[in-house]
């Protein structure tokens, strides 16, 4: 994962609804999902999890009933045009919490520049 793979996703939620039903049906219980699942195929739904040993199986759709829209994930710009910065304290935490990061995830947090006159973030970066 690298910070090229963080997307605009703006322009879906202006055109999307508040997902409140999974698409067979049943009423989501957002406050005990483990994990959400985006696919490129489909960009007007994601999937969840709520038991680690369950597997995606419930589809929710967050676009509007209607026509379908036109955006396709290939129309979707990235979120941050330049290197994200991040104080340099919260750096150092990071890069002490590495051991604990899976591996595959390593190059995104060092990919992070520290620097010393971001203090407030206005951009809340969730990691």
């Amino acid at each position: 994962m690298s910070q090229n793979d963080i997307l605009n996703v703006s322009t879906l939620l202006q055109n999307g609804t508040k997902a409140k039903k999974t698409k067979c049906g049943s009423l989501v219980q957002f406050a005990s999902v483990n994990a959400f699942k985006f696919c490129q195929e489909s960009p007007s739904s994601f999937f969840i999890q709520h038991d680690l040993n369950e597997g995606f199986s419930k589809e929710i759709k967050f676009t509007k009933i209607g026509r379908p829209l036109a955006i396709s994930l290939n129309t979707l710009r990235q979120k941050y045009q330049e290197p994200l910065k991040i104080n340099k304290k919260k750096m150092q935490d990071l890069k002490s919490l590495l051991p604990y990061i899976p591996p595959i995830y390593h190059c995104y947090y060092t990919s992070l520049v520290p620097s010393e006159d971001v203090e407030n973030e206005d951009d809340v970066l969730l990691l």
